[in-house]
């Protein structure tokens, strides 16, 4: 469990905490007011059938970063749930916040917004999860809210001042109990929920084994995931996760998500994964191999620039790779071995060294961003349609 300290991520020696609604934030103790952002999370998803944890990922101006995470379900504390940013020096903006809520360590929604503090005031920046946002897809710099696609650029007017609630959605504000004490500002690191004894969970799953789950977060060298337990495998620092990754071999479902710059430097291997879900949005992350094969389902999302500058080698029986970030595949993707493939190059100078998959049982390429596709694609026989392949019943002939 989380401690019932005040929130913090400070700008020039970041902590940054998730809280209970019903936490006393201690203002009046401070003789100047804070510079602060309280970042609110909700979800009308089902909790914990549907959402049962919370990742917050706040990335300052010099693109230093902090993470926060907290467990939804019973037992843990009520939605809403809310993380403090707290300025102390520096530029006031712009700072990014990425909010992602996860089942079983599988992002089901994420959140953008990109935000500057109002001098000595503290404001509050609503990041929701809604069911209405499942299936839509918006653009590079758009998040989805109750009103659909907006730009992740969010107006101070935006960001109501804190007035002792937390709000939630549609049970109600989340109320401060003035009657608790809100503790010194101790500053305390931000560690995992961990619902398992540490006794109970491998040495190799540094961040818990909440939920059954092995985390492993920035491991510093080769790492495999242990047998018979799913896994997630987050980098988030500057060069975070510079050795090779290996997913559980025995069907469990695996995890990979490398947010900060320069982070997978090398292979990431889902051999044998039931799922394999690799997201690479740092700049220039996951410049190693990413290899699918023999995985019931991959899913690969490139969305960094210049990420996945490594082959993505999407040999499982259903394979999918979004190559959205600018320069990111550069390069090949290689699908095969009987199973359905579907690439799509919608980053600018994508996929320069082109996708082969001519022994897939099902493949679709396309090429939709500026000099995408670089060298074009090998599609099956019968399924090129001149600017990549096509998934036309034709050409579809998995069993």
């Amino acid at each position: 469990m989380l401690a019932d300290v005040p929130p913090r991520l400070l700008y020039d020696g970041p902590v940054i905490r998730l809280l209970v609604a019903t936490m006393l934030f201690f203002l009046a103790a401070c003789s100047t007011p804070r510079t602060e952002v309280i970042i609110a999370l909700d979800t009308d998803f089902d909790v914990p059938a549907e959402v049962d944890s919370f990742v917050v990922t706040v990335t300052a101006p010099d693109a230093r970063t902090q993470v926060a995470r907290a467990t939804l379900g019973p037992g843990e504390s009520p939605l809403p749930r809310a993380t403090g940013v707290l300025h102390t020096t520096g530029p006031l903006g712009p700072f990014t916040a990425v909010a992602e809520a996860l089942l079983g360590g599988t992002v089901v929604a994420t959140r953008r917004a990109r935000f500057t503090f109002v001098a000595e005031q503290t404001r509050v920046l609503e990041m929701h999860f809604l069911r209405s946002c499942q299936g839509v897809s918006c653009g590079a710099e758009e998040s989805c809210d109750a009103s659909g696609c907006r730009s992740v650029d969010i107006d101070p007017m935006e960001m109501p001042p804190y007035g002792g609630t937390i709000p939630g959605i549609g049970r109600g504000d989340g109320g401060v109990d003035s009657g608790m004490d809100g503790g010194p500002d101790v500053g305390v690191d931000a560690g995992p929920d961990v619902g398992v004894d540490a006794g109970e969970c491998p040495a190799v799953c540094n961040a818990g084994c909440a939920g059954g789950q092995c985390q492993v977060l920035d491991p510093t060298t080769d790492v495999r995931c242990p047998s018979g337990m799913p896994c997630r495998i987050r980098c988030e620092g500057d060069g975070a996760c510079p050795e090779r990754l290996h997913c559980p071999e025995d069907g469990q479902p695996c995890t990979v998500t490398c947010v900060g710059p320069n982070s997978c430097a090398r292979a990431t291997d889902c051999e044998g994964a039931s799922t394999c879900d690799v997201t690479c949005t740092g700049a220039d992350s996951c410049a190693g191999s990413n290899n699918c094969k023999d995985a019931a389902s991959c899913n690969i999302t490139c969305d960094g620039p210049a990420a996945c500058a490594g082959k993505a080698q999407c040999r499982a029986s259903d394979c999918t790779v979004l190559c959205s970030g600018e320069g990111s595949c550069v390069g090949a993707n290689e699908c095969g071995l009987g199973g359905r493939c579907a690439v799509t190059c919608s980053g600018d100078r994508s996929c320069a060294a082109g996708t082969t998959c001519p022994d897939a049982c099902a493949c679709s390429v396309t090429c939709g961003g500026a000099m995408s596709c670089g060298t074009g694609a090998m599609c099956p026989a019968g399924c090129d349609d001149g600017a990549g392949c096509t998934s036309a019943m034709s050409c579809d002939t998995c069993p």
